[in-house]
This record gives C-alpha cells, sequence and structure tokens, in this order.
C-alpha cells in the first residue's frame, strides 16, 4: 500500500515497565507531513475509508497528527465486534518515534488492529503529501481489503456480545478472564480450582447429553414431554410434501423451523396456506441438517424462562418488530427511523438494523399493509413473525408476573437437561398464568440463552462466583530467587494440603508432575497451570529479565517477594 517503515510490536502478559495492565505495545515512526489540516484530513478520510468505518471514528477538532489518528483508528478496528472498553494510550519517544498502548483480550487481534490502523493511516498521509493522486482507487482498494481482513479477524477473535457482558460482570467481581484456545469463543473466568470455563453462557457444569438433546429442537421437545410439561404439538419432514401433509394433520396456522438451527433463522410462524408452508420449507431446510420442524401455533408471546444453577432466575417476554403508525410515515420511513434511532444500549442488546424482505412482506400482507401504505396514528404493525432480538425483537422483563408454577417447571426442565444455565422459550398468552390452566407450550430448550443487560450477566456471575469469590487461587511470586527456594514455598504451600503448580526457569510441575517444554516462555508456563482445573495454589520463580520482558506474571498475588541482591527498574 505504502513505503515500508520498522514497525516493532511487544506483548506484555500482566503490569509491566510501560504500564499497569496487560498490554499490545506497537512502535512506529511518524511521517514528515503530520500534523495534517482538518479540512484535508476529513476530505480524505470520508473519500477512502469504508463507510462503516468512518462513521465510528472521530477524529480530533484540531490539527490531526498521524499518531493520534493511528490510536483512534487501533482502538476502532479493536471494537468492530462490539465495545471492549479496553485501555488506550499514546506516548511520545525520541526521534519522530511513537508508541501506541492496548489492552487486550486477544493479542492478535489486537496486533493486527494496530497493524491495519497504520497502513490506513500511512496511505491516508501518503496521499496528503500529494503521492500518487491519481491512484486514489488504489489506496481505496487496498484501504476496504485491509479493513475486511480486520473485520474477519475482529469476528473470529474478539470476545461476543453476550461474552463482553460476562466478562465486564467478572470485572467488577475482580475476576480475571482467561482466553482458553484462540478462534474457541471459550474464555476461562478465574484460576485453576477456582476457576470456570465457559463458552457464551453455557459452561463446563453442563451435560454432553443435555447439550446434544437442547440442540435438536424434536429431541429436546420428546424430552419436555416426558417430564410431564407441555411440549409443542409438530412433527418433523424431510420434504415440502411431508411439511403439508403434518400442517394438515395439525390444523393451520402451523410454525416452520429448522430442527437444530438458533438465532432464529429459517423460522416463520403463522403460517396459513401450503403454499406459504412449501416457500418456508424451502428456507428453513437450508439452515437444517436435521430436518425441518412443522409446529402447531401457539397463540399468545414467547417468553424466555431462565434457570441458573438449578435455580428460576427470570422471565422476559420477546416482542416481535413492530412500527406504531403517525398516520403520515409509510411503514418503510417507519421502519427507517426505527433503525436509525438504535441507540447504544441498543447495539449492545442484540439489535441491529433491519431491512424489507419476505417474511417482513409476508407479515405486512396478512395485515392488508405493504411497505408503502401510511398506517394509522396509533395503529401496532407487527413487521417479523418471530421475536427474536436479531429479528429486531424487543425484550420486556415480566420475572414477578412469572407463576409459581411456570417457575418450578424452568427448573424441571434444568434438571431433566442437567444444564447449568438455560434459557426455555414457553408460549403463552399470559405468564402470570399456570402452564396447567393455560393453551401453552415449552417450544425450545436453549444451552446458550442469549442475555440482553448487564444485570444478567451480574446474576449469572454471582450465581457460579459467591459474593467474597473471586475465581482467584493464592498465588507468590518470587524474584530473583534460586530455583532451590521455588522448590522450597512450594514443598511448604503442599504441606498445608494444597495441589500446587510451581515454574522457574529450570521446571514446571504440578503436584510434583512435570509440565511445558523448557523453551517455553513465564507466560505460557504459567497459563498451563492456571488453565488445569486441579491447581489449587501457584508458586512462581521468576527472573528480573523475564518480568521486564514479559511483564509481572500475575494482575494480582497474595505475596510477591524480591531477592534482596535484584534491582528492578519496575
Amino acid at each position: 500500500m505504502t513505503q515500508q517503515w520498522r514497525i516493532d510490536f511487544q506483548v506484555f502478559d500482566g503490569p509491566n515497565i510501560l504500564v499497569p495492565y496487560a498490554a499490545v505495545v506497537t512502535e512506529f515512526p511518524c511521517p514528515a507531513n503530520s500534523p495534517l489540516p482538518v479540512s484535508v484530513a476529513d476530505g480524505l478520510f470520508s473519500e477512502v475509508l469504508p463507510p462503516e468505518l468512518a462513521q465510528q471514528i472521530t477524529l480530533p477538532q484540531d490539527e490531526i497528527a498521524f499518531e493520534s489518528v493511528t490510536l483512534v483508528l487501533a482502538s476502532t478496528l479493536q471494537d468492530l465486534n462490539g465495545p471492549c472498553g479496553l485501555p488506550a494510550e499514546l506516548q511520545s519517544l525520541e526521534d519522530g518515534q511513537f508508541r501506541i498502548l492496548l489492552g487486550y483480550h486477544d493479542a492478535v487481534a489486537t496486533q493486527h488492529a494496530c497493524l491495519t490502523a497504520l497502513r490506513i493511516a500511512q496511505a491516508v498521509f501518503t496521499l496528503a503529501a500529494g503521492v500518487q493522486k491519481d491512484g486514489i482507487d488504489n489506496y481505496r482498494q487496498a484501504i476496504t481489503a485491509a479493513f475486511k481482513q480486520a473485520q474477519m479477524e475482529m469476528q473470529l477473535r474478539q470476545p461476543d456480545r453476550i461474552t463482553r457482558m460476562l466478562m465486564r460482570a467478572a470485572s467488577a467481581r475482580g475476576i480475571p478472564v482467561y482466553l482458553v484456545s484462540p478462534l474457541s469463543r471459550t474464555w476461562r473466568y478465574g484460576q485453576g480450582k477456582a476457576g470456570l470455563t465457559f463458552f457464551e453462557t453455557a459452561n463446563q457444569d453442563d451435560s454432553l447429553t443435555g447439550t446434544r438433546l437442547a440442540r435438536n429442537k424434536y429431541l429436546a421437545n420428546q424430552l419436555v414431554k416426558q417430564l410431564g410439561f407441555p411440549g409443542a404439538a409438530h412433527g418433523l419432514a424431510r420434504s415440502s410434501e411431508q411439511a403439508v401433509q403434518i400442517a394438515n394433520q395439525l390444523g393451520f396456522p402451523v410454525v416452520v423451523k429448522p430442527a437444530d438451527a438458533g438465532k432464529g433463522l429459517g423460522v416463520v410462524s403463522g403460517i396459513t396456506t401450503a403454499g406459504e408452508l412449501t416457500n418456508a420449507f424451502t428456507d428453513a431446510d437450508r439452515h437444517s441438517k436435521g430436518g425441518v420442524i412443522v409446529e402447531r401455533h401457539i397463540p399468545g408471546y414467547s417468553h424466555r424462562l431462565a434457570a441458573i444453577g438449578g435455580e428460576f432466575r427470570w422471565t422476559v417476554r420477546l416482542v416481535p418488530l413492530h412500527v406504531i403508525g403517525d398516520g403520515n410515515r409509510t411503514v418503510a420511513e417507519l421502519l427507517e427511523v426505527r433503525n436509525q434511532n438504535l441507540s447504544e444500549a441498543d447495539v449492545a442488546a442484540g439489535q441491529a438494523p433491519v431491512k424489507v424482505g419476505d417474511d417482513m412482506l409476508r407479515m405486512l400482507a396478512r395485515q392488508s399493509l405493504s411497505p408503502e401504505a401510511r398506517p394509522a396514528a396509533g395503529r401496532s404493525v407487527q413487521l417479523r413473525s418471530i421475536a427474536n432480538t436479531a429479528a429486531g425483537g424487543t425484550v420486556h422483563d415480566c420475572t414477578k408476573d412469572t407463576h409459581p408454577d411456570n417457575r418450578e417447571m424452568a427448573e424441571s426442565i434444568a434438571r431433566g437437561f442437567q444444564l447449568d444455565v438455560v434459557g426455555i422459550d414457553f408460549m403463552t398468552r399470559d405468564i402470570s398464568k399456570s402452564w396447567r390452566e393455560s393453551d401453552c407450550a415449552v417450544i425450545e430448550v436453549n444451552t446458550t440463552p442469549g442475555i440482553n443487560t448487564d444485570r444478567s450477566a451480574v446474576q449469572i456471575i454471582a450465581a457460579k462466583f459467591p459474593a467474597g469469590v473471586d475465581g482467584r487461587i493464592p498465588s507468590i511470586v518470587l524474584i530473583g530467587a534460586e530455583d532451590s527456594a521455588v522448590d522450597g514455598v512450594a514443598q511448604f504451600v503442599a504441606a498445608l494440603g494444597k495441589r500446587v503448580g510451581q515454574t522457574s526457569g529450570s521446571e514446571t510441575l504440578l503436584a510434583g508432575m512435570p509440565r511445558c517444554n523448557d523453551d517455553e516462555t513465564l507466560p505460557q508456563r504459567i497459563r498451563a497451570l492456571i488453565l488445569d482445573s486441579s491447581c489449587e495454589s501457584l508458586v512462581i520463580g521468576a527472573t528480573p529479565q523475564e518480568i521486564e520482558r514479559h511483564g509481572f506474571p500475575l494482575d494480582r498475588c497474595i505475596l510477591a517477594l524480591v531477592d534482596k541482591g535484584v534491582s528492578l527498574s519496575t
């Protein structure tokens, strides 16, 4: 894209000589034509940046310096998958060099964000210098390609929306979070025996059998019925002809959904004709390997009942996407207003702009409307047949209204599936009435139930880490000590009945058994012990050079001892 510069990266795994947190450090030179006038920079950025990126960055109001723009771009790129709340700093060095320090969840993702930011900033400032003005299209294409690659990296490596909410709740409690395996979306909350591994809201206390059953809506429904609760009346179709046959047996209207897909993919409700059913089957079949479910339509709202650790915690009512007419604007215009008015809180809760599609056109036709219709003032117009938040649905808390029988049903289903964190989708007109006395049905059991508020994340973390528990194991760090001293401390802690993980320059052991190769770094050796759920205590021997190179090995420990002959620049 531009001339090659020397760019130096360094990853600190803990508090370090530069900042008091784990950080990716990027050092780079500044071009001679920095800073730029705002008028020049604004024009170039709007011309060459992809719109998705240009809309998210906020440039300084005065002169725009290369290093400041790079910091803004790097932070923005790191948050493409959603705001992570990580610290970011800029430091000025000698000879025109600068240093960006970014906190990170995945160091590779953060390095990629920094490198991409530098490439974009360098391209813009090169254009500002008048170099290759006629080749601006080439620069735009190169910047777009770099941005798309960064998008993919952030999507793969940065924590998803649900995980970010759990991380915020954990951070407020002082619970450390570690990446278990890159690209796995799996994170370890806490250390060793005191920690838990989560995938979104699912965790290691969920049974494999229950998870397998819940992933298949048809099989899950059978177990719900076996437990004595109202399951859905449905059948499994492998062809559109079978789907129509099942619908005729159940009676229209019906719901169509893939047997083994989530997030509302391929789901259509309120189907009233064989033609609609055939089209819906074709769409659902694209999302499913296990067939397509045709289900009797249950009138009412979809409610999600959450149980954590076998106890009922909350209920939310899911309301399908809708707009309210004003007698003036068209449905399409009302939808656009809705999209434009999405707040940061809405986006954080999983809301996104919604476009007119086949399902929306069907819903409007059922109401004798079209996107160009102008509904009367106060008229509620439903735009989607399903209430999933990914499809624009909204969430309303109705925990206090939930009938005790429905609460007990949620707890019983959680026990029956042997799932620790579970969301049960329950169709009913009135959640305050018992399942025994209403036309209702459990339509899905979710092993990774979506959460839409930080309050829900706090409840999940609190259920797994009671008050006063921060998920940490006792840790002792010895800096500059002989290996024999590390052995002695480890033996003392082991004598207290702890299963000790220890590491020093010569060896890494867990309960006396060797771990790791000799050439692995201090952070790698410590990570191997922290991720082992049998480790009850840590004894770490580190040299001053290792501390300077990698940072302090933990963000917190109960005791750190420095040999009296050691001089630390930290």
